[in-house]
């Protein structure tokens, strides 16, 4: 409910904080994903291996990932209006989501760049790309999305609205 005189909140965009979770999401399905296939193996070895299951980056990432997932959930609750959050709360959010798609994008492209050993015998495989494309437009969307929190709290601030010390 508004007051006479006073305009009704704007609603944050809903589009980059769903891009957000659906590719936080992907990343770290992409994690379960193959990522490594040996080029010359002996017989009745296993043909290929999931992040999961070769690095530990690749639980970082699937760490990363489903925070940053968690955090866009929330935030696109209060988009579409189901939840509701103070300027504080999706500043803090933005940021959580942000730095969680970084991490997990930087470990994608760590692991994209550097093979565990014995990398001579290895190939990479379809998992560690979606994990990798998924990241990078998580982060893009993360970024967009931590600077409509950033603005809308600086118009907060530029109409006279002060936000709460304790």
């Amino acid at each position: 409910m508004t007051t006479p005189g006073r305009r009704p909140p704007k609603a944050r965009p809903v589009l980059p904080t769903a891009v957000t979770a659906v590719a936080a999401v992907l990343t770290a399905v992409g994690a379960f994903l193959p990522w490594y296939a040996p080029d010359i193996a002996p017989p009745l070895t296993p043909n290929s291996v999931s992040g999961w299951d070769a690095t530990f980056a690749a639980k970082l990432l699937v760490v990363a990932a489903l925070a940053a997932a968690l955090a866009a959930g929330v935030l696109l609750l209060d988009a579409v209006q189901r939840m509701a959050l103070d300027a504080t709360g999706v500043r803090a959010l933005a940021v959580v989501s942000a730095v969680g798609m970084g991490v997990a994008a930087v470990l994608a492209v760590l692991r994209t760049a550097r093979l565990p050993e014995p990398a001579d015998l290895l190939s990479r495989q379809i998992g560690l790309y979606v994990a990798l494309a998924a990241a990078a437009v998580g982060l893009a969307a993360a970024l967009v999305q931590l600077m409509f929190a950033m603005q809308a709290d600086d118009r907060g601030r530029a109409h006279g609205r002060r936000t709460r010390r304790r």
